[in-house]
């Protein structure tokens, strides 16, 4: 299943792989987050978003994407009603 990610200012991505701790995400191109990350991952199959913030541990550059691994730092689940 792919999870689209909102990562703010018109950027996206799409969610690879997601833990407790943290996501590994793609985004096109070769923009490099650093520093702290903040954004919004829609899960609407499960009625819920999750608004969080994260530091940038990894950053893995492709022929057309660039991967990166983001540890959380906090995190905020919010239930659709």
């Amino acid at each position: 299943m792919t999870i689209p990610l909102d990562l703010g200012s018109g950027r996206t991505g799409v969610v690879l792989d997601l833990s407790a701790d943290g996501l590994y995400i793609s985004v096109r191109g070769h923009e490099q987050p650093s520093g702290p990350v903040h954004f919004r991952l829609a899960m609407p199959h499960l009625r819920m978003s999750v608004v969080a913030h994260g530091r940038v541990v990894r950053v893995d550059t492709l022929a057309h994407e660039t991967r990166v691994a983001v540890s959380f730092t906090d995190v905020v689940i919010l239930l659709a009603a």
